[in-house]
């Protein structure tokens, strides 16, 4: 027929199948603009139009149910406040997304650093980092840890990201810390996307090095920053921060975990 496509002529024009222009009509979606007397469906250049929004509200997540619902009882309004609920949607998968890609880069950026690491020590002037922190020391590797891990992945989706722990110094120099004992833990956030991020690690210089080895064995690097650190006149600001670059989901054995610490300059 002279303006008309068939059903497979229609189906390449808007790149589906035959089939899924068959499920739509029989489902009450989407009709041909005229069925012939022998039963051949054939559709109008003007419903290429309307084939490809619904599709594009299929694209939006919204269910073939839901969608025929709306077409059979659509109005400007309605259209209106579908685009509005899934762009808020679209907004949030959006966030999420930028929250994984930013924790993995992150992580990358940690293993690669810890794979250029040596045994050297080097005072650095350091940003300040901001994050969501542990609210109890119980929250620190205690009875709490659970809690505050719920609450971490619920609310940030951290999967690929590490934790950093902070630890007194006082308890460093006292030599009593044994890899799992931290005052506080945090998770490094990005303040403009998440307003309740706090600062978690002051601006300030800091003595940097690198521990290969279990956590248990921290000790041994903490004495030699501290050897090295009143080698060189440097006092001490309030805490060590242990951030754990390399550990189980890079390496089979924690023997070759790498742990960077930060000894806080006063």
């Amino acid at each position: 027929m002279r303006n008309f496509y068939t059903i497979n002529e229609f189906a390449q024009a808007v790149g589906t199948t035959k089939d899924t222009l068959l499920h739509y009509d029989r489902i009450g979606l989407f009709h041909p603009d005229l069925v012939a007397d022998n039963g051949y469906r054939y559709y109008s250049p003007k419903q290429i139009w309307l084939f490809t929004q619904i599709q594009r509200l299929k694209k939006m997540d919204v269910g073939l149910r839901d969608i025929r619902s709306y077409m059979d009882t659509r109005d400007p309004e309605k259209y209106s406040d579908l685009l509005k609920e899934h762009m808020l949607e679209a907004r949030e998968e959006i966030e999420r997304l930028n929250n994984m890609i930013e924790s993995m880069e992150r992580s990358l950026k940690n293993v690669e650093e810890a794979m250029g690491s040596d045994d050297s020590f080097n005072v650095v002037h350091c940003e300040a980092v901001w994050g969501i922190r542990t609210q109890t020391v119980d929250e620190a590797f205690g009875k709490d840890y659970l809690k505050f891990w719920k609450r971490l992945e619920t609310k940030y989706d951290f999967a690929t990201s590490t934790l950093t722990g902070a630890v007194k110094m006082e308890e460093i120099l006292a030599e009593i810390d044994n890899g799992d004992q931290c005052d506080y833990l945090y998770l490094q956030l990005n303040p403009k996307r998440h307003p309740d991020a706090e600062i978690v690690r002051p601006e300030g210089d800091y003595l940097v090095g690198y521990h290969t080895g279990r956590d248990s064995d921290l000790m041994k690097t903490y004495k030699k920053m501290v050897l090295y650190a009143e080698e060189h006149g440097l006092k001490f600001g309030e805490y060590a921060y242990e951030e754990y670059l390399v550990s189980q989901i890079a390496v089979m054995d924690s023997s070759s975990n790498v742990t960077k610490i930060l000894l806080q300059l006063a």
